[in-house]
């Protein structure tokens, strides 16, 4: 693999990362994300299983804030609803104004020779 950095996942919600192109929501980074860079996909479930599902290139990155999500951002990233999505930001970035976080949504597609 020739990815310089990781994109880990605790859950594959949709079961996404087995499409050829997926999202994903971050924290803004304004150095992380950006368009051509190459991640590895992991997904490390609860149980400690580690799967690496392969090579990805961000194909774009959108700076958005939490109160800018709607139904379709949170149905095409983890299937549920914009209420869900929300309380599991809520979940993963403790203390966080999620509505005054600056996030990252991201477009990964897979290499390739490395769709899953």
């Amino acid at each position: 693999m020739r990815a310089r950095r990781e994109t880990r996942f605790s859950f594959n919600f949709n079961n996404k990362l087995r499409n050829r192109s997926f999202t994903t929501i971050r924290l803004f980074n304004e150095k992380k994300y950006k368009p051509g860079e190459l991640h590895a996909i992991i997904l490390k479930t609860k149980d400690n299983v580690v799967t690496l599902y392969g090579e990805a290139e961000v194909v774009e990155s959108r700076k958005i804030y939490g109160r800018d999500f709607n139904e379709f951002i949170a149905q095409i990233d983890i299937g549920h609803s914009l209420d869900k999505l929300k309380f599991l930001l809520e979940t993963i970035y403790r203390g966080e104004d999620i509505d005054n976080t600056a996030f990252s949504l991201v477009l990964f597609r897979y290499l390739d020779n490395d769709v899953p």
